[in-house]
């Protein structure tokens, strides 16, 4: 497919109305042709698309950027390789030299299609600020232990931002390996690193961090207080569920016993109604 080909397929797409930044009356049928056209015409098609993407000018490239968002639908619906074969190619352009809102629009077609081909270059930005929670938002999305391995190599260099992203990143994977990240993050001077930390810690259901969890919540104030308790709770219903119930119960008793503030007392409800559950 030549360039001139590509815009003509590219020309097929509603244009925006002016001022409102709203899609005039789209024809259905002459987007599906023409994604299908685009699809065809393989890897070099494809990267001649995201070369019309522009960052200054939306109304110049909303064509474009409807049809690669559309193709990426139409390449998840066949699957397999060829879902592949063009997350490669748009991975491909994450790390490059285009304008960072253009690679941030790139990293979020990834987070549909991504697999595996594309967590090398996922990894590449992990530490750059702008980009760095689209990236972990694609990786997250991957859903497998491999997509973890850049998460974790990045996290001992990540600050700020970024870190808390990553650590968010391996708490949805479910990232075991990465416990004792998440129990030293537990005392980060930053508040939102230390509450995204229980989270990790409660969503996996590690009843090693029980007494941490236990001793963060007690010491929080506010905001913090509230979620490092809930936390507690999530990780106390799971550990039931795991018939783990000895810890369990303690978590249970530790917060029905120690919340005797009158606006924590349904904190001591749920944690007497989790004790009878627990027997």
């Amino acid at each position: 497919m030549t360039k001139d080909e590509l815009l003509a397929q590219v020309a097929r797409f509603p244009d925006p109305e002016p001022r409102q930044m709203i899609l005039s009356v789209i024809d259905d049928k002459a987007c599906r042709d023409a994604t299908a056209q685009i699809h065809k015409g393989g890897r070099e098609a494809w990267l001649m698309l995201m070369d019309q993407l522009v960052d200054t000018d939306p109304a110049k490239d909303c064509k474009a950027r409807h049809a690669l968002h559309t193709l990426v639908h139409h390449a998840c619906g066949l699957g397999g390789d060829d879902q592949a074969a063009l997350a490669e190619t748009i991975a491909s352009r994450v790390a490059g030299d285009q304008a960072k809102e253009i690679r941030a629009f790139l990293i979020h077609q990834l987070r549909l299609c991504a697999g595996n081909e594309s967590v090398a270059a996922l990894g590449k930005v992990l530490l750059d600020e702008d980009l760095c929670d689209s990236a972990c938002l694609a990786l997250a999305q991957i859903k497998t232990q491999y997509a973890a391995q850049p998460l974790t190599a990045a996290l001992p260099r990540a600050k700020g931002r970024t870190k808390l992203a990553i650590l968010q990143a391996l708490g949805y994977l479910n990232h075991l390996d990465s416990i004792p990240a998440f129990r030293a993050a537990l005392k980060d001077e930053d508040r939102d690193t230390r509450i995204v930390a229980g989270w990790a810690l409660s969503r996996i259901a590690d009843a090693g961090s029980t007494d941490l969890l236990l001793e963060r919540a007690a010491k929080s104030e506010g905001w913090e207080r509230i979620q490092q308790t809930k936390h507690c709770l999530v990780l106390a219903e799971k550990l039931t569920a795991a018939d783990t119930k000895d810890i369990a119960a303690r978590i249970y008793k530790t917060l029905a016993e120690s919340r005797d503030d009158p606006k924590e007392a349904y904190i001591r409800e749920a944690a007497q109604r989790g004790l009878k559950a627990v027997g």
